[in-house]
C-alpha cells in the first residue's frame, strides 16, 4: 500500500489555500442561502440531455444541493419531495432509507458543445456529515471517443473540508442497460489512465474482482440505488466501484486539488446508459447549527424553535414538546419519539414554539413526521401578545406527505414575531399528528421588544 501514498497528490495538482478559505466550495443560492462547506463535482455535460442530481444524507445529515453552470447561474434545492422517495443499499453505506431531508435538482444546458456543470453538496447551516450523490442521465456512446483517454469526465474537488472529514471517497458506476460493461478510471495530468510503477492501473472494471480493481472493492450484486419515476437500479457483477481512503491522497490540511475520473466501458467495447454515485463527507461549523439561526445573503433570518410548550404531550420525555425544538432529527414517517405527540391520538391540541429572535415573518416551515392532516390553523405572536391568525394556514388530510413539510409563505404581517402557535384537531387526521421541528424565516428586527 505504501507505493500509493502521495501518488494522488500529483494527480490532484494540489495548491495551498489561504487559512481564511479553509472550508469547502462556496455557492450563493437564488434564495440567499449560502453553502460554505460544499463538496463539488464537475461534470462535462452534453447539450440537450437532462440530468438529475440527488443528495441523500446519512445518519440524519441534512444536505443542501446546488447545480451551477460556468457563468455562475445556480439552481438549489433542500428537502425535495421527489428526492424523499429515494433509498439505496451500497457496500460503503449499507441500507439508507427514505428521508424528507434529501434534495434533488434536474438540470440541462442549451449551450453549444460540452459545458462544465458543477454539482455541489453542503450541510444545512454548514454542518458536518456524510452523504451520497446520485447522478442520473449519463451514457457511454461513440461520441466519448476511443482509446485509453476516452470516457465521460468527472472532476471531484478535494478541499480541506473533504480531507478533514476523514470519510473515504467511494465512487460507483452502475449500468442501466444490460449491454454496458462499465469501466471507471482515474486520469493523470496528461488525461491518460494513471498507471503505477508495477504496471497496474488506478481503475476498476468488475467491482469485487481484486485483479481488475484497484484497492478495496466489493461486488455490487445485491446492491441498489433509487432512480427517477420511483424505479430502483440494481447493481451487477460487471459494474464498477472504487474506494479511495483520505489518507491515500497525501493532502496537507491546507491544500486542495482535483481527483479526475473518467467513466467508459471495458475495452471500449460496449455502450449504454449508467448512473454515477459518490459517497463522501464534509466538515463544517456544527456550532452554527446549534445556534439560534443564520442570516442569508438577502437578509432573511432562518431559525429553529428554541423553546416549546403544548396543551398535552405523550410523556414528559419521549414525544414531549421539546422534541419540536431545534433542527429536524426524525428522518422517517412513523410513530417516532424524537417528534412531539399529544396525549391523545384524537384530541384537540395546541403546540406553541418560541424563537430566540423576533422577525417580520415571511415563511414558516412545519416538519411533520406522522399522520399529517390535523392542523386547522397557525398563528404568530410577539411574546405573550395577541396572536395573529394566518390565512389559509390549515393542512387538511392529503395536503402534506409523510414525512413532509407544511410551508406557509406569509405576506402582510408587519409586526415582529417570535412565537408560532399551531392548532390541531386530530379527529380529522385520524391519529397522532407528530411534529419534529418548526422553522421561522423573516427579516430580523434590531432591538425588537419581545
Amino acid at each position: 500500500m505504501s507505493r500509493k501514498i502521495g501518488i494522488l497528490l500529483l494527480l490532484l495538482v494540489a495548491v495551498v489555500v489561504p487559512v481564511s478559505a479553509q472550508g469547502g466550495s462556496y455557492v450563493v443560492c437564488p434564495d440567499g442561502q449560502v453553502i460554505e462547506n460544499g463538496v463539488e463535482i464537475i461534470i462535462s455535460m452534453r447539450p440537450g440531455f437532462t440530468y438529475h442530481a440527488t443528495a441523500i444524507g446519512l445518519d440524519g445529515f441534512d444536505p443542501v444541493l446546488a447545480v451551477s453552470d460556468e457563468f455562475g447561474t445556480s439552481l438549489c434545492a433542500d428537502d425535495d419531495a421527489t428526492a424523499a422517495s429515494y433509498s439505496l443499499d451500497l457496500p460503503t453505506t449499507g441500507l439508507v432509507t427514505e428521508s424528507f431531508l434529501s434534495s434533488q435538482v434536474p438540470f440541462y444546458h442549451n449551450y453549444d458543445g460540452f459545458h462544465d456543470i458543477s454539482v455541489t453538496v453542503g450541510g444545512f447551516a454548514n454542518t458536518s456529515g456524510e452523504f451520497v450523490v446520485i447522478l442520473e442521465g449519463m451514457a457511454v456512446t461513440s461520441a466519448d471517443g476511443s482509446g485509453p483517454g476516452s470516457g465521460d469526465p468527472f472532476a471531484l474537488h478535494i478541499t480541506p473540508n473533504v480531507t478533514a472529514s476523514g470519510v473515504p471517497i467511494s465512487a460507483y458506476m452502475i449500468s442501466v442497460t444490460s449491454g454496458l460493461d462499465p469501466l471507471m478510471k482515474i486520469m493523470d495530468s496528461d488525461d491518460q489512465p494513471f498507471q503505477f510503477d508495477d504496471g497496474t492501473y488506478f481503475a476498476c472494471d468488475d467491482a469485487g474482482n481484486l485483479e481488475l480493481c484497484w484497492g478495496e472493492s466489493y461486488s455490487l450484486a445485491g446492491a441498489y440505488v433509487s432512480r427517477t419515476q420511483g424505479r430502483q437500479l440494481p447493481g451487477g457483477n460487471l459494474d464498477a466501484m472504487m474506494i479511495v481512503p483520505i489518507e491515500e491522497l497525501g493532502m496537507e490540511p491546507d491544500e486542495e486539488g482535483y481527483l479526475n475520473y473518467k467513466m467508459s466501458s471495458s475495452g471500449n467495447g460496449t455502450s449504454g446508459d449508467y448512473v454515477v454515485v459518490f459517497h463522501m463527507g464534509t466538515t463544517g461549523s456544527d456550532e452554527a447549527a446549534q445556534s439560534s439561526g443564520r442570516t442569508s445573503e438577502n437578509g432573511l433570518y432562518y431559525q429553529w424553535a428554541s423553546g416549546a410548550s403544548a396543551t398535552s404531550q405523550y410523556t414528559d420525555t419521549r414525544w414531549n414538546a421539546a422534541q419540536a425544538t431545534g433542527a429536524p432529527d426524525t428522518n422517517d414517517c412513523g410513530d417516532i419519539d424524537t417528534a412531539w405527540a399529544s396525549s391523545s391520538s384524537t384530541g384537540s391540541d395546541v403546540l406553541t414554539l418560541d424563537f430566540a429572535e423576533a422577525v417580520i415573518p415571511s415563511q414558516i416551515n412545519i416538519y411533520q413526521t406522522y399522520n399529517p392532516g390535523s392542523i386547522i390553523k397557525v398563528e404568530v405572536a410577539n411574546g405573550d401578545g395577541k396572536p395573529v391568525v394566518l390565512p389559509k394556514s390549515d393542512d387538511p388530510p392529503g395536503n402534506t406527505p409523510c414525512p413532509g413539510i407544511l410551508t406557509l409563505n406569509l405576506d402582510g404581517v408587519d409586526e415582529p414575531v417570535n412565537r408560532v402557535i399551531i392548532h390541531l384537531d386530530q379527529s380529522i387526521g385520524g391519529g397522532w399528528n407528530e411534529i419534529d421541528a418548526v422553522e421561522l424565516v423573516g427579516v430580523p428586527v434590531a432591538g425588537a421588544d419581545v
